[in-house]
């Protein structure tokens, strides 16, 4: 990876996590019961978001750490799972 590259993953890594602690801040309220089970869960999670996009949880976490720079398509499904813009996302770049 390039270092300008590293600066973009870092920019949007940096921009994912606010976009993500703000969206939790928003809809989280601790944890749900599921009805079928019983067996309580935390609402918004990466874990949770993996499951929203189709994005895998290891390619999330490279994704909030700087790793990786994601494409467009698996910005769009991030965007969309979290309620932002692309612009949101990107800003900075």
């Amino acid at each position: 990876m390039t270092e300008t590259d590293k600066k973009i993953a870092q920019t949007i890594a940096d921009n994912l996590h606010s976009e993500f602690v703000h969206y939790k801040d928003k809809n989280d309220n601790g944890t749900e019961t599921c009805p079928c089970c019983k067996r309580k869960y935390q609402l918004v999670t990466i874990k949770w978001l993996a499951s929203v996009t189709g994005i895998s949880k290891p390619t999330l976490d490279h994704y909030f750490q700087g790793n990786r720079v994601p494409k467009i398509p698996q910005l769009i499904k991030i965007s969309e799972a979290l309620n932002c813009t692309l612009q949101d996302l990107l800003a900075n770049v």
